[in-house]
């Protein structure tokens, strides 16, 4: 199926886990950067490396900021966000194929420096399988 020299595309992770996410709560407002108009609650996802594994693995690590109007919220939001990230094990969507997922940095309370605004953050990795470009 897959030969050497064959350009392999994967996902991007960051649109897999925002359609992801929004399927397990539609109301839930996924982002890369920090919305201007910063809402009271919302998931910041952070790709911060991670190597192509072999032929057909990509190896993206990914910081997820989960922000709230407290501490209490965020910790709340955090928890929920990573249990959703941890049923992505074994799994197919639209985008692509999750092999695995591994937690690289665990859920910690980790309050924006400029605002002081409360947000729990965690790391993960995942495995996902790329597609020959132009299949």
């Amino acid at each position: 199926m897959f030969t050497v020299g064959e350009a392999i595309q994967f996902p991007v992770i960051e649109v897999l886990l925002r359609d992801y996410l929004k399927s397990r709560d539609p109301d839930l407002r996924v982002v890369t950067v920090v919305p201007a108009d910063r809402p009271a609650s919302f998931v910041r996802l952070v790709r911060v490396g991670g190597p192509r594994r072999d032929l057909v693995t990509d190896v993206p690590m990914v910081v997820f900021e989960c922000w709230a109007a407290d501490e209490f919220a965020a910790a709340e939001l955090g928890t929920r966000v990573r249990a959703w990230v941890f049923a992505l094990d074994q799994s197919e969507h639209a985008e692509g194929w999750v092999r695995k997922v591994a937690e690289v940095g665990g859920l910690q309370a980790f309050p924006d420096p400029l605002s002081g605004t409360p947000r729990y953050q965690f790391t993960a990795q995942f495995q996902t399988r790329g597609v020959p470009l132009g299949a």
